[in-house]
């Protein structure tokens, strides 16, 4: 099995590492230049113990490994205060010794984003190195995958699930991930991923293609018949933001989503939220009803962790067992649970 760095420690690298044995290579390392030197990388994203260290120091972070894998592109959005972030910490002109680095080494690169500055796109061609970019599959390539299944049709032996969060940053990956490392104990699951990260798990994503409304629902459809086709039991859907988000953006955005949610057209339906947020679960759970006519989800999941300043702190379990109550009570729905224990709800999905 590979040996890989990863870079730097933020959300995409702790979901990476919270499901580390879903992949098809080891972490050896965690390489980042702000705040988190010679921490253990497993304890700070899951609280357990390991031997994944985080490094500044580039030369030991890449020790060993034939991988570097970017989940940051280089460059900052164009906010100030990230702006100012990077410019403190010099964080492009450290991204690029450490990517010249691994050049140097023979290692592999790849990103889970596109590098879209000019500057470093420059960069890179200047000094011949290759950065490979998570597939990207245009609305040709869709169109011709729609074109190759048109044909088939369904048998219904697929088994769809659905996870809806009322916001983002909820948990809808967190849940996806943990259960189809649950399912696929027992069966053929596949998860359908809307993350950037999907490759790295050798799961299928789902391409942005909000040009095409139309096209979305079909390259959905084609994506389930090709499941079908090849034996897979489960496929599980997380949506993309949240859908309380979504139904305030604009017309276009909300038919894009509708589409996608339609042509999935789930099976069963878990929703993900928040501590306070009743008002947004009831609107999910009046969304679904129209659009699907599911009237009430499987279950509801809560996180047992909240940000804070890009720090993840552990819920009280008081308060959290107090919104399951809370939640069982307003919306009926007997299996309120935190994501973590999503084995406590398998025997729904399973029957």
């Amino acid at each position: 099995m590979k040996q890989a760095v990863l870079y730097p420690f933020d959300k995409i690298t702790m979901g990476i590492i919270r499901f580390r044995e879903l992949l098809d290579f080891k972490i050896n390392c965690v390489v980042d230049f702000t705040k988190y030197d010679e921490c253990d990388a497993v304890k700070l994203a899951i609280g357990e113990k390991s031997d994944i260290k985080i490094t500044k120091d580039i030369k030991k972070g890449l020790k060993d490994s034939e991988i570097l894998i970017l989940n940051d592109a280089g460059a900052p959005v164009q906010v100030p205060a990230a702006i100012k972030f990077y410019e403190e910490n010099r964080l492009q002109e450290k991204w690029k010794d450490l990517v010249k680095t691994a050049h140097e080494k023979g290692m592999k690169i790849l990103s889970t984003h596109t590098i879209l500055d000019v500057g470093l796109k420059k960069w890179l061609e200047e000094e011949e190195i290759n950065v490979e970019i998570g597939k990207q599959i245009t609305n040709e390539e869709a169109k011709n995958r729609v074109e190759k299944n048109e044909n088939y049709t369904f048998k219904n032996k697929l088994k769809k699930i659905g996870i809806y969060g009322t916001n983002s940053c909820v948990g809808k990956f967190t849940t996806q991930m943990e259960l189809l490392r649950s399912l696929s104990k027992k069966s053929k699951t596949k998860a359908i991923i809307t993350e950037p990260t999907a490759f790295l798990f050798n799961q299928p994503q789902f391409v942005n293609i909000q040009s095409d409304e139309l096209l979305a629902g079909e390259y959905m459809g084609a994506m389930l018949k090709e499941m079908e086709q090849d034996d897979v039991e489960y496929v599980i859907n997380s949506g993309q933001s949240g859908l309380s988000f979504i139904l305030n953006r604009s017309a276009g955005w909300i038919n894009y989503n509708i589409m996608r949610l339609t042509s999935f057209n789930p099976d069963k339906v878990i929703i993900v939220c928040g501590l306070d947020d009743d008002k947004d679960v009831r609107d999910v759970i009046d969304f679904l009803e129209i659009t699907l006519g599911i009237s009430k989800p499987i279950a509801i999941m809560i996180a047992d962790k909240k940000e804070n300043k890009g720090v993840f702190e552990r819920i009280e379990k008081e308060k959290l067992e107090q919104r399951k109550k809370e939640l069982r009570e307003k919306f009926g729905v007997k299996n309120v649970e935190i994501i973590k224990d999503i084995e406590k709800i398998i025997p729904e999905i399973l029957n």
